[in-house]
């Protein structure tokens, strides 16, 4: 930990006196200038995921303030969510077929873990078009598992009719599961 040094943030923000830097500092509440240590990220992640609000994190924190555990909790789990699984094929399969017929924000609802953020960008570099608006081309919306039991009863070689009534869905929107390859490699 080290102290403020005003004099190098004079230098920094000119026409600022240093009665005007210490006043955002203090409406900041920055106490002094700290690098973040293993053991505090750890106790702000255990309480984090205990239900703990920022502000009753840092009561109990010395120097650190209300904003430095919200910047810190926000950094951290951007830093984390990247690690999260890689998309799986069956939802590689559901995004193919469900991208022109629901919205964007209704894929990621139904896709459980997944945000509309990671629905949006996966369908650009799968190189399909996110859908924005309402529903089209459908009579009912299928989720991942009916997807999945189409498929399988592709693969057994029963009729795109049959299929399309049992699911209420109509013959082209079985076409054109049947096309999707599964196995495909896809970022």
């Amino acid at each position: 930990m080290y102290e403020i040094d005003y004099a190098i943030l004079l230098e920094h923000f000119p026409g600022r006196s240093k009665a005007s830097i210490r006043e955002v500092m203090s409406r900041y509440e920055i106490r002094s200038i700290k690098n973040w240590t293993y053991d505090e990220d750890m106790f702000v992640k255990e309480k984090k995921e205990d239900g703990w609000t920022a502000k009753q994190i840092a009561a109990i924190m010395p120097n650190r303030s209300e904003e430095a555990v919200k910047h810190r909790i926000r950094q951290f789990l951007r830093e984390h969510l990247t690690l999260r699984n890689d998309w799986t094929e069956e939802e590689k399969l559901y995004l193919k077929f469900m991208c022109d017929k629901l919205p964007v924000k209704e894929i990621a609802a139904r896709l459980k873990d997944r945000t509309y953020n990671a629905v949006y960008q996966k369908l650009l570099r799968m190189g399909l078009t996110p859908q924005e608006k309402g529903w089209k081309n459908m009579r009912k919306p299928l989720d991942l598992e009916e997807v999945r039991a189409i498929k399988q009863r592709l693969d057994k070689g029963e009729s795109q009719g049959t299929i399309a009534a049992d699911f209420n869905v109509t013959p082209s929107s079985i076409s054109r599961i049947k096309k999707i390859d599964v196995n495909q490699k896809q970022d």
